[in-house]
């Protein structure tokens, strides 16, 4: 029967050496919840034999199972604590390196190309207000209130805002 690679009670019995009544008390002891097949029995991973192995390991070495788990509990903290510190640092050199990236390529970038592409949205946003002006201009010859056109005349002002102002920081990377 397939239990997706999980392995039985029994066949936990075989591969530690033990008895099946020694793998349900070390579950009940070291374990909290375990997937079950259909049938109700316990499956066990590969990583719960490898701590079976230990828990074997430590009691040949006249260990009592609360000392074990203790044991085994620590263990796995510090090893959980220096996967997270591990990950951490891959993740702090991972962004030093995009941020050398970002420089190098900032360095290497040619300043007017880099300014081409600001007026170019800078000009586009110029555009989108003229055309609200031109339609504001319109409705007030008509004796309309074109307040939602203002509203957005004015997130668009906010847009060209933030432009000039990433603009400003490009040119102050650039030029430094």
């Amino acid at each position: 029967m397939d239990n997706g690679g999980l392995i039985t009670n029994s066949g936990v019995a075989k591969i530690i050496g033990i008895s099946n009544a020694s793998v349900t008390l070390w579950t009940n002891t070291h374990f909290q919840e375990l997937p079950t097949n259909k049938q109700g029995h316990k499956l066990y991973s590969q990583e719960d034999i490898e701590h079976f192995k230990k828990v074997k390991a430590l009691l040949k070495k006249k260990y009592r199972h609360e000392e074990i788990k203790e044991m085994l509990k620590n263990q796995y903290e510090t090893e959980n604590l220096q996967e997270l510190k591990n990950d951490c640092s891959d993740n702090i050199e991972k962004r030093e390196n995009r941020t050398e990236v970002v420089k190098n390529n900032l360095n290497k970038a040619d300043s007017p190309d880099i300014e081409a592409h600001f007026n170019k949205i800078y000009g586009k946003y110029r555009m989108q207000i003229d055309e609200i002006a031109n339609k504001i201009g319109f409705a007030f010859i008509k004796g309309e209130q074109p307040i939602e056109l203002k509203e957005e005349a004015a997130k668009i002002q906010e847009k060209l805002e933030i432009v000039q102002e990433i603009r400003q920081e490009f040119q102050s990377l650039i030029y430094s």
